[in-house]
């Protein structure tokens, strides 16, 4: 179903309370707000008209909500914490596609905000125990990648420093 902001924000509060007393990257608290926004839109632009949207039309969407709501709002709004917040929420649906088919390409891994993307999908799972074997297979799957690929990381990704700036 579509979710809320209310219980996103939640979670969030509780992982913030129970991990760290540094304050989370702004882009998974940004997210945190726009991602049950997202969720409204695809539904009325999209999934009402019974057209499954691909990754270009998702991404399309995202920019333009960002654009739209947060940069409209704040006049000093840094550019990049915006492209994060884009990848982190355009890539909950190559995590979880419409369509049921799951790739887990390796270029995917090497994306630098791709711990913010797995971060926020955990959040996501926290809140929807349906998500939690998707979030489990992602996590599993970015962390034979990291020790394939960079074999002094042992330690399980993504680390807490980071997911706070």
């Amino acid at each position: 179903g579509i979710e809320t902001i209310e219980p996103l924000l939640q979670t969030i509060d509780s992982i913030h309370q129970n991990e760290t007393s540094k304050p989370l990257h702004r882009s998974l608290l940004i997210a945190c707000l726009l991602f049950p926004i997202i969720e409204k839109a695809l539904h009325f632009d999209f999934l009402s008209k019974d057209h499954t949207p691909h990754l270009g039309e998702i991404t399309q969407l995202t920019h333009a909500t960002i654009r739209d709501i947060v940069t409209t709002s704040f006049t000093h709004f840094p550019r990049r914490i915006s492209a994060i917040v884009s990848y982190i929420l355009s890539t909950q649906y190559r995590f979880h596609p419409f369509s049921g088919r799951v790739h887990y390409p390796p270029r995917v891994f090497r994306h630098k905000d791709f711990p913010l993307a797995l971060y926020f999908l955990k959040i996501r799972a926290l809140n929807d125990s349906e998500l939690m074997p998707v979030y489990a297979g992602w996590r599993d799957h970015y962390r034979r990648f990291i020790q394939q690929h960079d074999p002094k990381k042992h330690h399980s990704p993504p680390t807490k420093k980071v997911m706070h700036e």
